[in-house]
């Protein structure tokens, strides 16, 4: 939902100020300073990454002092690095497009469901593994990344149908920032992606390390007794996302461009009101500074390997 006053309209013209960076990388930045960043969410595995970047120095060692704080959602996140409370942050790729999310009806139609029998009920994203859990709906759209970890984490087997799996491209997350601040301060935005690219890089090749310092770095994770298992298949599930052709082909953070123009045409065709132009998705994302490091094949091997487990929950 929009906030009020703000119109769809209203929101593009702001997220196209936006740079989404589909993770970054570069050299030290010359002296300390604050960076403020915020989540598209609460401190969960899939954003691990960023907790470990500051835990083992990748920030400190480019001169950068990481100061992170949850979100309330990728449209929210996007709207406040607009607005300049946040320098950069997490942000799922099609609020930068847009508002929400039209991937079921497009899901719906490319695998021969008919809507006329579906009933879409609305409910408060603090409840929607709840309502689901407790039988009230039959099934949920959301992130598998969080959604399918509360579950599994609580003994509640699940099954997740990804819309990739219809041949819906959907990049999750991309590191946002501000237009001016990429084309004012280039070595600020590739040494803050430099940081994440390896400590993502870390991760993937040291995931139960990872775990122990983000449990450190976000300590009130330990006042429920499941977080642990959460965490661990919310970083898994992450992994499993990743583990795909592309990275190991141009290296982390590498997105199709093709892709995001897929996604930008399923915006526009479910959601755009008439007169809306269709943004050019080349002023919202970039591959600029990704690739730059890669693993091995021994290495995705391995991991490759070890998130074989979550297998059986996608398809």
């Amino acid at each position: 939902m929009l906030r009020r006053g703000r119109t769809r309209r209203g929101f593009l013209r702001q997220a196209a100020a936006l740079a989404g960076s589909a993770l970054l990388p570069m050299p030290t930045i010359a002296a300390p300073r604050n960076v403020k960043f915020t989540l598209a969410w609460l401190a969960t595995g899939s954003q691990l990454y960023v907790f470990v970047a500051r835990a083992r120095g990748m920030m400190k060692a480019r001169g950068i002092d990481l100061e992170i704080a949850r979100g309330f959602g990728s449209m929210a996140s996007a709207q406040s690095i607009a607005g300049g409370q946040f320098d950069f942050g997490i942000v799922a790729a099609p609020s930068l497009i847009l508002s929400i999310f039209p991937f079921f009806p497009a899901y719906a139609r490319k695998v021969g469901l008919d809507m006329n029998f579906i009933e879409i009920v609305h409910v408060d994203n603090k409840v929607l593994e709840r309502v689901l859990i407790e039988k009230q709906v039959d099934a949920i759209t959301s992130f598998g990344l969080g959604s399918a970890a509360v579950m599994l984490s609580k003994g509640i087997p699940s099954r997740w149908m990804l819309y990739s799996a219809a041949g819906i491209r959907n990049h999750g997350q991309t590191i946002a920032t501000q237009t001016k601040t990429l084309e004012s301060d280039v070595a600020l935005c590739e040494a803050i992606t430099d940081g994440l690219l390896e400590a993502l890089a870390y991760t993937l090749t040291n995931p139960q390390d990872s775990l122990e310092l983000f449990l450190k770095e976000v300590p009130e994770m330990a006042l429920n007794s499941s977080s642990r298992e959460f965490a661990r298949i919310g970083l898994g599930m992450w992994h499993h996302g990743v583990d795909h052709p592309e990275p190991r082909e141009h290296g982390l953070g590498w997105s199709d461009p093709a892709a995001y123009s897929e996604v930008t045409d399923l915006v526009m065709e479910y959601l755009a009101s008439p007169g809306m132009q269709r943004p050019e998705p080349a002023s919202l994302f970039t591959n600029r500074f990704a690739g730059k490091i890669k693993l091995d094949g021994s290495e995705w091997a391995r991991i490759h390997e070890r998130v074989s487990e979550f297998d059986k929950y996608l398809s």
